[in-house]
Order: structure tokens, then sequence, then C-alpha cells
């Protein structure tokens, strides 16, 4: 069997490959072929970049085609005059009479059908320029149906637009839509990336200012306890008279007054009122804890008053129910706390997350506390 048929498949499967992009290198990979050896036995000896380029087309893109020539495709009656034989010879190849089928043939007859094409375009484009040339002095260029082809080929380059800017302006304005429809998105989430920022960032702060807050509350509610010890300490030293005082230590008068002044301010201390002490302003569960253990803004705290007049100073219904409420509260931040072995802050600060998911009023939170922390807490 001839060669050229045994080797057909690796020839047009090489000349297929080039045809679709694959590089010379990767079409000598997918055939088993060292580099270059693919090329030298079954590559057409075409580089199709060059030829691209030489025809004033990118090398690196065989998308990008366009001659305004070969916009308009001849009549068949002037095909035909060209290559006359090829019609008859296509069909002894296809029928085998009197020729032997091999691709190398079929490959040919298809050339010429292609430059019969592309004879009679060029012709019609170039005639006029180079018109003294023996080849247009061939009967097919001076006969009436190639006139006619010629003046209507002429017409269509003037008028037709070229496709590639036919298809620039068409995805033009959806481009810019496009663009426009990615920057409201990107802008879109800048905003909303900043006002998420700009919430963390505040809870972060509003957190840390009421830590800072408990802590002075604390540090406050330190030094009068001290205060208050120290006093309770001079009240139970053995009593001495003025003379005494002034001989043993050399006290002064002002001393003396002092410790007058110390006694008059403990004999005339008066019970808080309950609004003096319970605010019912406060919204938030960490307010709740600072007013019960340190008190809020320069007020005594609920767990002092509380230990030093018991239910005297809550007189008085709607008083012992909103007392009941933050004492309810209270118990549940010291359990929570102990529960999750954390200060009664970070406790009170975890509760108060819940509650807000809950949509809860300190009021709802007291009254549904033992389902709160079932469903919430655990």
């Amino acid at each position: 069997m001839d060669a050229k048929v045994i080797h057909g498949g690796r020839v047009y499967g090489r000349q297929k490959l080039e045809q679709s992009g694959v590089e010379k290198v990767a079409a000598d990979v997918a055939g088993g072929w060292a580099t270059g050896a693919g090329e030298g036995c079954y590559g057409n000896g075409l580089s199709r970049p060059a030829m691209r380029a030489m025809s004033g087309f990118p090398s690196d893109d065989d998308k990008v085609y366009y001659l305004p020539r070969a916009s308009l495709t001849p009549p068949d009656g002037l095909i035909q005059q060209i290559f006359p034989e090829i019609d008859e010879w296509k069909v002894r190849h296809k029928e085998g009479v009197n020729c032997q089928k091999n691709f190398a043939l079929d490959g040919y007859l298809r050339l010429l059908s292609w430059l019969r094409i592309v004879i009679l375009q060029d012709a019609a484009v170039m005639m006029d320029t180079y018109f003294p040339s023996i080849v247009f002095n061939h009967p097919i260029f001076s006969s009436a149906e190639f006139i006619s082809y010629k003046l209507a080929l002429k017409e269509q380059i003037e008028t037709q637009q070229n496709p590639i800017e036919q298809e620039i302006q068409r995805v033009l304005p959806e481009l810019c839509r496009q663009i426009h429809c990615n920057s409201n998105s990107l802008k879109d989430h800048l905003l909303a990336a900043i006002h998420t920022s700009t919430n963390k960032l505040s809870h972060k702060l509003q957190n840390t200012e009421n830590k800072l807050q408990f802590c002075v509350c604390n540090l406050h509610s330190a030094i009068t306890s001290c205060l208050g010890n120290a006093l309770t300490t001079f009240q139970h030293l053995p009593a001495v008279t003025t003379e005494q005082l002034s001989e043993e230590n050399g006290t002064s008068s002002d001393m003396i007054d002092n410790f007058t002044e110390i006694n008059i301010n403990e004999e005339n201390t008066t019970m808080p009122s309950f609004e003096s002490v319970i605010s019912s302003s406060v919204t938030t569960v960490p307010e709740v804890l600072m007013e019960w253990e340190v008190g809020l803004n320069n007020r005594p705290s609920v767990a002092s008053v509380e230990s030093q007049w018991k239910n005297k100073w809550r007189v008085g219904s709607q008083n012992q129910k909103m007392f009941s409420r933050r004492h309810l509260i209270v118990n549940l931040i010291q359990r929570h706390a102990a529960r999750k072995r954390v200060s009664n802050y970070d406790a009170a600060l975890l509760i108060e997350q819940q509650r807000i998911q809950c949509k809860y009023s300190l009021r709802t939170l007291a009254e549904k506390w033992r389902a709160f922390e079932s469903t919430n807490l655990s």
C-alpha cells in the first residue's frame, strides 16, 4: 500500500493541530516525535504566523482576518471559467475513475477550487492598477460577467464597514455598561465594608468605655469602702477626753474639730431615696451590673444601700417590682459568670449580646429569664 495512504492520518492530524492553533512543539509531543521531526516529515512547511504578519495581520491571532475584496463571492458561472477541469477531476477522484485516491490529490483539488475565487477577487481589485500585465489579457477578464462582478465588488468595498469596527461598536456599549455596573458594585461593597468596620469599631469603643467606667466605679467603691472602714475604726477607739488628746499627742484644736465634724456627719447620715439609687434610664445589662455593684453617676450602689438599709429604702409596690427585676438580672449575670469562668462584667456583655439578638427589653429579660437562660446561655 502507498506510504501516502498509510501515513495519511499522521499528516492530517499534524496539519489539523496546526490549524487549531497548537504550537509545533506541542504537536510534536502529541505525535510522539522528537522536536522538529514531526514538522520535517508531516508538516506542510508553512509558517502561519509569518504568513499572517506578511499579510498585515497580527501574527499571534488567527481569528483577526478581514479582506474587503473577500466580502463578495463571484458568481458560480464566473468561477467555473477558472480551471474549468477541476470539477471533472473532483468527480473522477471521488469515484476512482482512472485516478488513485489519496489525500494529497484531494487537498490539491480543494486548493485550486479556493484559488479560483481568490484569483477573481484579486483581479477585480488589482486590474486597474496593473492593467498592462499580460494576465489580464485573458478573455475572462474582459467578459461582461466579470465586469459586472468587478463593479459590484468595488461598490461593496466602498460601502461596507469593517466588521471588526462593527464588532467594536456593538461591544463598546455593553463594555461601558459592565464597567459602570462593576464600579457601582465595587462602590457598594466598599461602603458596606466601611459601614461594617465602623460598627465593629464603635462596638469595641463602647465596650472599652464601659469597662473603663466599670473599673473607675470599682476604684471609687474601693476608696469609699476604705474610708468607711477607717471611719468605723475611729469610732471603735476608746473614748478619750479632749484634755488627754492634747496632753498625750499634742493634738491641736483643729484636729479636735475634725473629729467632731466626722461624728456629726455620721449622725446626720440619711437613708437615700429609691430614685437616687436605681435609675429608670438604665437600658443595658452592663449598666444594671454597674448600678448594682458600684453605682452610676456618683450615686450609691444598690448593693451598699441594700446592705445598710435592708428593704427600708425601697418601700412601695412599684419600687419592689423594679428592684426584683434588677435583682433577677444580676443573679443571671453572676450564674453565667460562674458557669463560663469569666468576670461579672464580661458575663454581662455576653448576656447583652444575646438580649439584643432576642430583641428583649430589660423588663422582658427579667420576666423570661428562665427560658432565656436555658435557650441562649446554656
